[in-house]
Order: C-alpha cells, then structure tokens, then sequence
C-alpha cells in the first residue's frame, strides 16, 4: 500500500495537520515589514517637509532647486503661467500705446504727431507726419530769420 510521505522528511508519512515551520513568523514579520514601510512612503510628503526645513533654514527658491528639483507638473504650471503673464503685458502694452497716442493728441491740440525713426547712413533720425513737418519747418525759417537779423 502506498505511503503518502514528504521526501524532505525521511519517510515519515503526511500529517493531516501542517506542523508550524519556522518560517512562518519570519515570513509574517516581513509582510508586516513591507506593509508598514509601503504605507510610510505613500502617505508621508518628504519632499515638502524638505522644501519647508529649507525655506526656515533662509535659503532662497532658486537655490531650494538645486536641491530638491521641481516635478514635471510643477514645470509645466511655470510655463503655462508665463504664456499667461507674456499674453496679460502684450495686452497692457498696446492699451498703454493707445493711451500714450490718445494723450499725445490731448497736449498738442489735435495735431497727430507720431513719431517713426528712420535710419539714413547709419544715423537715426526722428521724423514726424507730415501734418507736423511743415509747422516745424515754418518755425525754424523764423527762428533763422531772427537769428540772421540780430547778427547783421
């Protein structure tokens, strides 16, 4: 008749009941292991306990960087603001444009006066339209003319 036996066992014949090995405990204290040390990693914030010990200890954002890098998120949520913040002054500045045009017609009565550089010989020049051109040209003939009377 056939005898069930563990061969590790020297024959002996299979129990009904397991005996407890010694690796039991063991095994249990290293699931126990594992768990608590997956449950530290996954609900401790390291990285911003270290970014706020940084900023107590007076070192400044830039340097912090050196340290402890920013993620991929927070790279992307730099650059998405500064295409926000570039838009926002493109817009301030053609508004300041029309304010500085609309204050311009104010001082000088109406009179459109924008100035346009133009560059001849490697010189730059400032020119006028030509609504201003000629009252300033009327102006320096006058200005000659009264120079060139005192002188005779």
């Amino acid at each position: 008749m056939p005898r069930l036996s563990d061969d590790s066992s020297g024959g002996q014949p299979a129990s009904a009941y397991p005996r407890p090995r010694i690796f039991q405990p063991l095994r249990f204290v290293a699931y126990c292991f594992f768990f608590l040390t997956l449950r530290n990693i996954l609900t401790n914030d390291y990285r911003g306990e270290e970014i706020g010990y940084l900023r107590t200890s007076g070192l400044k954002d830039e340097q912090i960087e050196q340290f402890v890098p920013k993620t991929q998120e927070e790279r992307l949520i730099m650059q998405r603001k500064k295409a926000v913040d570039q838009v926002q002054m493109l817009r301030e500045i053609e508004l300041l444009k029309e304010q500085v045009h609309e204050l311009r017609m104010m001082v000088f009565n109406g009179t459109d006066i924008t100035k346009t550089k133009t560059v001849t010989d490697g010189e730059t020049k400032l020119s006028t339209k030509k609504e201003q051109k000629q009252p300033i040209k009327l102006d320096e003939e006058k200005l000659l003319q009264s120079s060139e009377k005192e002188r005779s």
